[in-house]
């Protein structure tokens, strides 16, 4: 009969110990990536834009003068992404138009004839414009200019909102969780750092 010698992750060498979190991260990423990204959703900072470029543009107290609540509120709601797309539509509150439009590029003299609608397109969440003034209106070119620039700037923010879920994804199957993970579990390596 042939004995096998079972360790902890703690016993392990360290080459061993590397196999070992990648042989549990492999589990662990087919068990729980739905349960990865829902970690990685869960965050109210998620949709908010990064802080220097809000405080920039609506000032260092836009998150107090806003209620104490992000302009992009996360309701964590239907968050769904993968590859190249991302959908927020339902969790996804613009908390104040005012600001909202002014960090996207709208002057707030061109601001009233301009109405926007966030909706669910093909691979992602996007922003539809409606202009309200006549084309003949010696306004209508600022305000198309300003459409075309606020239209690419959402486009590329849901960009970074998709990175940051990403990310998130990431970061839940780091090396250092899975480590956690291994030593808060019951798991049992042979020499290898193979799993039993």
């Amino acid at each position: 009969m042939r004995t096998v010698t079972v360790y902890n992750f703690k016993e392990l060498e360290p080459v061993a110990k590397l196999r070992a979190i990648e042989e549990v991260r492999e589990e662990l990423m087919e068990k729980e990536y739905y349960e990865a990204a829902l970690w990685a959703a869960d965050d109210c900072a998620l949709f908010e834009p990064v802080h220097d470029e809000m405080t920039e543009i609506l000032g260092n107290d836009y998150y107090e003068k806003n209620g104490n609540q992000f302009v992009f509120k996360n309701n964590r709601t239907n968050i769904g992404f993968d590859d190249y797309e991302i959908h927020i539509y339902e969790a996804l509150e613009i908390t104040n138009d005012k600001m909202f439009k002014k960090w996207l590029g709208i002057p707030d003299v061109l601001s009233g004839w301009i109405q926007y609608e966030i909706e669910e397109g093909a691979s992602k969440t996007e922003i539809e414009f409606e202009c309200t003034l006549l084309s003949s209106d010696p306004r209508y070119p600022a305000v198309a200019t300003a459409i075309e620039k606020a239209s690419a700037k959402f486009s590329n923010h849901m960009a970074d909102i998709l990175i940051r879920l990403e990310n998130g994804v990431e970061d839940y199957f780091s090396d250092d969780n899975v480590e956690d993970r291994i030593l808060e579990g019951e798991y049992e390596f042979d020499e290898s750092g193979s799993t039993y």
